[in-house]
């Protein structure tokens, strides 16, 4: 509300487990990301489950904030279905990086398909339980936590460069 200091003016939404795709996969939320869409992803120990419109919970249709299970592009299966997911974030692309106690995934912008999977075999990570996952933006750097130790993996996108310097075109 206007007033942070007081609990009269807030509101609040409790999102519980659900079946077949609606609600949360598990009650244990680990992490919480935003994207540049609006929409929330939300980290579980079961999966992952996406708001599409949460700032629908207290205006407009209420249904839209329900949070629904991470889908595979065909629609046909739930993506990272029982995973443990740690921590969620983001790169400079819009892709979804994803800290599990089995590695970590990018998934691609849309979150219904994986482009690529960090575990201690495909890797130098020095094992699969990744508890944190952090992106330089402007490097484009990947860094992740891990039970083992720290390891940090050369992404490929990095946020655009806003400074400019002077351009001189010559002859005319």
């Amino acid at each position: 509300g206007a007033d942070p200091r007081s609990p009269a003016d807030d509101r609040g939404r409790t999102f519980s487990v659900g079946l077949g795709g609606q609600g949360l996969p598990n009650g244990s939320v680990t992490a919480l990301a935003l994207d540049r869409d609006g929409r929330m992803w939300i980290g579980t120990e079961r999966g992952i489950a996406i708001v599409f419109s949460p700032g629908s919970a207290f205006s407009g249709d209420p249904a839209l904030a329900e949070p629904q299970w991470a889908r595979t592009a065909d629609g046909t299966s739930y993506l990272l279905r029982d995973a443990n997911v740690r921590d969620l974030t983001f790169d400079p692309a819009g892709r979804l990086w994803v800290a599990t106690t089995t590695g970590a995934y990018l998934l691609n912008a849309a979150g219904d398909a994986v482009i690529a999977r960090l575990t201690e075999d495909t890797s130098p990570l020095p094992t699969d339980d990744t508890i944190a996952i952090s992106v330089d933006r402007s490097s484009g750097r990947v860094y992740l936590a891990t039970a083992a130790g720290l390891y940090g993996y050369a992404g490929d996108e990095t946020a655009p460069n806003l400074a400019s310097e002077s351009l001189s075109v010559a002859p005319n």
